[in-house]
């Protein structure tokens, strides 16, 4: 199946369609930032979590997930994220070195609104329990 099929699914918010696709090992490759980004800008941030927790697979450098969370205020499916092997210090560098106009502002700044602190994060990365 192709991985726009997952994000059309989750664009019409139809919960029980896109787990059955992630039970079925669909992948959603490089449209999973924006997956996340969709659903948490739409304030459905319990189904971005709910795919992640079934298994949504997301690549340990995928920053552009991260960011979409952390963006849209979605601090459960940015600890996800960090749980599942994302690197704090590098989504750091990577933010820092985004062109203008993809987002240009210190995306860490949010952070504290949504239970993450840059300056107390452990040199790798953040577990959820270390606010």
């Amino acid at each position: 199946m192709p991985p726009k099929l997952l994000r059309w699914v989750a664009e019409k918010l139809d919960f029980q369609t896109a787990v059955d696709l992630v039970d079925k090992g669909v992948r959603p490759g490089d449209e999973v930032a924006g997956i996340l980004r969709t659903l948490t800008g739409q304030h459905q941030e319990w189904m971005a979590e709910r795919l992640l927790e079934h298994g949504m697979p997301v690549e340990p450098d995928n920053y552009d997930a991260l960011y979409a969370c952390v963006s849209n205020q979605a601090p459960g499916a940015a600890k996800l994220l960090l749980d599942r092997g994302i690197d704090l210090e590098q989504y750091q560098l990577w933010a820092e070195h985004r062109p203008k106009g993809e987002g240009t502002r210190k995306p860490w700044r949010s952070w504290p609104h949504i239970g993450l602190n840059r300056e107390t994060a452990p040199s790798r990365r953040i577990r959820p329990w270390a606010v």
